[in-house]
């Protein structure tokens, strides 16, 4: 990936979480033009989950501190949106059968 093909995913990314920490809906804003760079909403969705994991990343010394709870906290309310758009992501799994069932 060249350097102008990395800014321009870096700046994608960060226009689409902007987006969606303004909306805090809970739904993954995909557009035509978000193809070029993500190919499609699964990758855009990996692109987030990378980037809360290197947010979470860099933020490791503080959160294993002793105010760990209040930067988790923080980095929590500051990503709502993008938290709210990966949990709905997530692959279903399906509902385990009420024990009476198997009766």
């Amino acid at each position: 990936m060249s350097w102008d093909s990395t800014h321009a995913w870096w700046r994608a990314l960060h226009d689409v979480a902007a987006e969606i920490e303004n909306r805090r809906d809970g739904e993954l804003p995909w557009r035509p033009e978000h193809a070029a760079v993500f190919g499609d909403p699964g990758g855009l969705i990996a692109a987030l989950r990378y980037r809360w994991n290197l947010t979470v990343q860099a933020h490791g010394e503080e959160l294993a501190g002793a105010d760990g709870e209040a930067c988790e906290r923080e980095l929590v309310d500051a990503n709502q949106g993008v938290l709210q758009v990966l949990r709905a992501s997530r692959p279903r799994e399906p509902a385990a059968a009420p024990a009476f069932a198997a009766a």
